[in-house]
């Protein structure tokens, strides 16, 4: 029911990432891959010291069958995430489970590692990019144990295998819940008509779940304030017994960096990011807490006063469930933004349409859709949409000669058993020497519709499907062998920034009268509405920086030095940091850390690189794309596309930046955008890295 964002057009290239599999194929394929990637390791192994090439070595292991360009690696594991049969994803979580064990055994081979040094030590003839991935493999060994005594490499490998296991099962079990709540008609007063007839309907009351479809309307809108409670405390009291999981995946950290030789997990961990040191990040998140804390309890006043007006109660105080709805509300009297009114402009299909011809105007692309049958034959779903990507910049005049760029996947729409937030899952990485592209996959839960009532989404959902996009072109943009792999990855604390950046095409007024459509009239979104828009943006953004510090500090204080004393008592860590960062109780039985996904998915000790990449961001975007030309600065989208995109993971993080600003970052945008002076503690912090 989308309208296709290029015309589409028969795809002679085929998308390397293989659909259709079964339980058995999932096996059968592990199996194999388990199988050439060990024989693979044996025949580095096997190279004398004296003859060790690039090419017998490095390159060995950055190609198939190792990491993801080798497409049946996520072939196997990515069906976890997002295939409706049980069995299926049952498989895919064993394989995953597996293909962990199988990286930490690899990174375990101390012969290879010998064989990595005597390339690095040699002093042969390597390019830059090509010396820069060999530095990061060297440490990635070295994070894994090897050059201390088989001991030490034998206790980490053992830890690394628990942590595995142990993140999986936590990741198991946010996926599997699937709570439901009967409401009836008054439980859903202030809703929308449009929302109340999506809702599944069991007799005479409506069917509600945790996905965030349901959740985020309800918090922002509905009236009847024990819906909005129950629902709120439905999910800060899901999956307890992720807690016991998260305390042990914590101590295993903390004693993998031991043996490792590290004060703490977090020293062990950033000495490969931007900041590089646990000193850096406390200096970064305390300047930033300290000059916040003061605005943000303003701002919950404001909302508590919301409430008091409203409800006519002089004494009432600011619930959990309260913060989005009266902050809808309060939107709606200063800036006069209704969001169901907001909401009419962006039909999902017409957003989808719009972003995507953006993306290809902004990067000099040209995506067209697959719709060959037997091209889309075994897809996990009939809703997920594929599409191919082609350099318009580069040689592309419509006729589909131009060079391919890679693919990517849509799947937008929630289902049972499905992956139940938004993210971007990179699939098959390129490979130069076999002509592999790479592939991703866009995963959303945002309502489906039909043709006849078609779906709209709320405008922060806008902004999220631009932001989610914005990785997807990152890594499809990446340019060179193995790029974005383990050995060339951009780190945790920058790769949200080029995403982050792109949040401010929203506001800018060729854009949303591109993307914004009403459903019925088809008229773009109105000046006016744009305005209070733009107006609006940083409104209550010191109490949601707070918020955002909240999460950022719950992972750093259990991984920096200390994080120890917290595991007997999670329950309680988390109420205490809540009343000192978000500066009111939390409420009973709930938990952030039982669902705290990240911190359980290669973000621990990394959260705080939202807010890092933050300052990039603003500044990249204010720089670059702040001046007379705008957001369709045509040099500045390839010199973005070239100078930050391209190089990915295969050149340090801070080059990439410094070339594109054409001066090293500064902090200065991020921190008016906080409402703060340039002079602020943190600005230290940030210009440091």
């Amino acid at each position: 029911n989308l309208v296709v964002a290029a015309a589409a057009m028969p795809v002679t290239e085929r998308c390397p990432f293989p659909m259709g599999l079964s339980v058995q194929d999932i096996e059968t394929k592990l199996k194999k891959i388990e199988e050439e990637t060990r024989r693979c390791y044996d025949e580095v192994a096997a190279v004398p010291l004296a003859d060790v090439t690039w090419d017998n070595t490095m390159h060995r292991l950055i190609t198939a069958p190792h990491f993801k360009t080798n497409p049946d690696v996520s072939g196997v594991k990515f069906m976890a995430n997002v295939h409706p049969d049980e069995a299926m994803r049952t498989a895919s979580s064993a394989a995953q489970l597996a293909l962990s064990k199988l990286r930490v055994e690899g990174f375990g081979r101390q012969d290879v590692f010998l064989r990595l040094r005597a390339l690095h030590d040699g002093g042969g003839a390597l390019s830059e990019v090509r010396r820069f991935q060999l530095a990061r493999a060297m440490q990635a060994f070295e994070d894994k144990g090897l050059g201390l005594p088989q001991h030490k490499r034998d206790a980490a490998r053992r830890l690394m295998e628990q942590e595995s296991e142990l993140n999986t099962a936590y990741q198991k079990n946010v996926a599997a819940d699937n709570q439901e709540f009967l409401v009836d008609q008054a439980g859903l007063a202030g809703m929308s008509e449009e929302f109340v007839e999506g809702l599944e309907k069991r007799g005479d009351q409506f069917v509600l779940t945790l996905k965030y479809p349901h959740s985020g309307p309800i918090a922002q809108m509905c009236d009847a304030e024990e819906t909005r409670r129950t629902i709120h405390l439905a999910q800060g009291g899901m999956c307890p017994e992720n807690e016991a999981l998260l305390a042990q995946a914590v101590r295993v950290r903390h004693e993998l960096a031991a043996e490792l030789g590290f004060g703490s997990y977090s020293e062990y961990v950033l000495r490969g990011r931007m900041a590089q040191r646990p000193e850096a990040v406390a200096s970064f998140l305390n300047g930033l807490i300290g000059k916040l804390k003061g605005p943000a309890l303003q701002d919950l006043h404001m909302l508590r006063d919301a409430k008091r007006a409203h409800t006519g109660d002089a004494a009432a105080e600011l619930r959990g469930w309260d913060l989005s709805y009266y902050e809808t509300r309060l939107r709606k009297e200063r800036f006069d933004l209704d969001p169901a009114e907001i909401k009419q402009y962006f039909p999902l299909r017409h957003v989808i349409k719009g972003t995507l011809e953006i993306y290809e105007q902004l990067l000099g692309l040209r995506f067209t859709e697959v719709t060959e049958p037997d091209a889309l034959e075994g897809r996990w779903h009939e809703d997920v949409r594929l599409f191919v990507v082609h350099d318009a910049a580069d040689g592309g005049d419509g006729d589909g000669a131009a060079p391919l760029v890679g693919f990517f996947f849509l799947d937008l729409h929630p289902r049972k058993g499905k992956y139940n937030h938004a993210a971007i899952f990179h699939l098959v990485k390129q490979d130069e020497s076999r002509g592999q592209v790479p592939v991703d996959a866009m995963v959303c839960n945002f309502p489906k519709g039909d043709q006849a009532n078609p779906s709209c989404i709320p405008f922060g959902q806008v902004v999220t499907f631009f932001h989610e996009f914005g990785h997807v072109m990152h890594a499809l943009c990446s340019r060179g062998t193995g790029n974005m792999t383990k050995f060339a990855k951009c780190p945790r604390d920058f790769v949200e920034a080029p995403s982050q950046m792109l949040e401010n095409w929203c506001y800018d007024k060729e854009v949303l009268a591109r993307i914004s459509s009403h459903v019925k009239t088809g008229d773009p979104l109105p000046d006016r509405l744009r305005a209070r828009l733009v107006e609006g943006k940083d409104f209550l953004v010191a109490l949601g920086t707070m918020r955002q510090l909240y999460f950022t500090s719950l992972d750093f204080r259990l991984h920096d030095a200390g994080g120890l004393q917290h595991l007997s008592d999670l329950q309680r860590f988390a109420d205490d940091l809540h009343v000192e960062l978000q500066q009111r109780p939390n409420e009973p039985g709930c938990n952030a850390l039982r669902k705290f996904a990240h911190i359980m998915s290669q973000y621990q000790s990394a959260y705080y690189g939202y807010l890092w990449s933050q300052v990039l961001a603003a500044d990249m975007f204010k720089t670059r794309f702040g001046g007379a030309a705008g957001v369709f600065d045509q040099q500045a989208g390839r010199d973005y596309r070239d100078k930050v995109l391209g190089p990915g993971g295969n050149r340090p993080t801070l080059d990439s930046v410094t070339d594109f600003l054409g001066r090293p970052p500064k902090s200065d945008a991020f921190l008016r955008s906080l409402g703060l002076p340039p002079d602020d503690a943190s600005a230290a912090a940030a210009n440091a890295s």
